[in-house]
């Protein structure tokens, strides 16, 4: 039995900007931080005590920052990865479906029955009419159901001569 995989692209759009916003919002209050260090100057002192914890401190300090930094632009990042991601799935699923269509051959539903559409229609993420998961009758398939199942009914299926 092979695994089902199922995206639903628009909730992907639509946490995007949260990423967004949050990437921008942790930048900034990084940036307050670093601020908010630099006026502070370095009150630790300037004897033998003061210089043996500068030299831990401040390396440590600068390593912290830029780490910080990168965890805000990942997060940044991530927004605009949802977006891509869910453009590349509706495009699997485009080049799926073109691909189905081409073979101009009746599909095999998930028991193995033949069904009566040659290219079925479906969403992003949805399962083709006519190749429900097992114990769904066909055409019943919901809209962010797999279509992984569909894969060896249409390796099975012959292809036209050349």
């Amino acid at each position: 039995m092979s695994e089902q995989f199922s995206i639903d692209v628009d909730q992907l759009r639509a946490l995007a900007p949260t990423f967004d916003r949050v990437g921008v919002e942790a930048l900034a209050a990084i940036r307050r931080l670093r601020t908010a260090l630099d006026v502070e100057g370095a009150p630790w002192g300037n004897d033998d005590t003061g210089h043996a914890f500068a030299k831990s401190y401040l390396p440590e300090k600068q390593r912290t920052m830029s780490d910080l930094e990168t965890l805000a632009e990942v997060l940044r990042q991530a927004g605009a990865d949802l977006r891509q991601l869910a453009t590349n799935v509706e495009n699997q699923d485009h080049a799926l479906r073109q691909r189905v269509a081409e073979t101009h051959q009746p599909l095999l539903n998930m028991t193995g029955a033949q069904t009566n559409s040659a290219a079925p229609s479906f969403q992003s993420g949805a399962t083709p009419t006519g190749a429900a998961p097992a114990g769904v009758p066909p055409g019943q398939a919901s809209a962010g159901t797999s279509v992984a199942g569909l894969a060896p009914a249409v390796a099975a299926a012959p292809r036209p001569a050349g």
